[in-house]
């Protein structure tokens, strides 16, 4: 398959298309290793379909044997524990390799040889690197794209027009990122609720600079510890860090309130009557 010319608008089509004939590939290396341990003749192959939940892939080449002796461990009596996490792994950001090779050799212990797994494990990381190699900057570029059209949500006049453009994003977006617009769609009340304050005020509100700086603050100093003994202590460093952040910043004045701290009054009077 080639990724040269990958057009944008079908990234979701291309990895789809790539899981499956990298799965294919694997299968094949992994028969060519077991004909190197149990000699014989290749005899083609026969589609099937392969449910995961992560979608169907259909007709997938599946090789066989003469004797119908091989049998792949990918995909093994219709069985894909650890074949989901496989394919999660092999296309996410940020996996180690470590993790990659400790998936498959979980797939093929006791099946070959540690120097055949390792084998395996090589080409195959080695053709999903070319890969995303080259799908890279395209993902970037399509992320790019989804939350420049989100951002336009919030920044509009009032709330009545974020809402149109909340439809619209939805219908661009609803077939390609179906769980991204659900997840917009149950928080949509809340992630619009500046809009219900004054003007003076949306920008304070719906920045996240402050909660970026907290975390910064807290990365800074977990940074310096090697290790946390247990979940509590480490949550003593986030509640202490937590505390002597809010004390910088409790009495920090905030641009725009003071112009409309009358009509902030009447709302929360509204709001909450004495």
């Amino acid at each position: 398959m080639e990724y040269d010319n990958i057009n944008i608008s079908n990234v979701e089509d291309i990895i789809e298309q790539t899981v499956k004939e990298q799965i294919e590939k694997l299968m094949k290396i992994e028969q060519d290793q077991y004909l190197e341990e149990n000699p014989g003749i290749k005899n083609g192959h026969y589609k099937r379909n392969l449910r995961t939940k992560y979608g169907e892939l259909k007709e997938l080449k599946v090789p066989r044997n003469r004797d119908n002796k091989f049998h792949s461990a990918v995909i093994e009596y219709n069985k894909t524990i650890g074949l989901e996490e496989l394919i999660t792994s092999l296309y996410s950001n940020g996996v180690s390799t470590r993790k990659i090779s400790d998936i498959l050799n979980n797939i093929f212990k006791n099946r070959y040889s540690p120097s055949s797994i390792s084998r395996i494990t090589d080409i195959t990381l080695e053709e999903v690197n070319k890969f995303l190699n080259r799908l890279k900057p395209k993902i970037k570029e399509k992320n790019v794209e989804i939350v420049d059209d989100a951002n336009r949500m919030f920044k509009c006049i009032n709330k009545e027009e974020a809402i149109i453009r909340s439809n619209e994003f939805k219908n661009n977006y609803e077939r390609r990122y179906p769980d991204v617009i659900y997840n917009t769609e149950i928080k949509l009340g809340e992630l619009l609720r500046f809009y219900d304050y004054p003007l003076k005020i949306r920008n304070s509100l719906k920045s996240t600079n402050i909660i970026e700086r907290m975390n910064e603050e807290i990365r800074r100093r977990i940074k310096t510890i090697s290790s946390f003994p247990d979940e509590d202590s480490a949550m003593k460093i986030f509640y202490l860090k937590s505390i002597e952040f809010n004390s910088k910043h409790i009495f920090r004045k905030i641009n725009g309130y003071i112009k409309c701290n009358d009509e902030i009054k009447e709302m929360f009077n509204k709001r909450y009557p004495l």
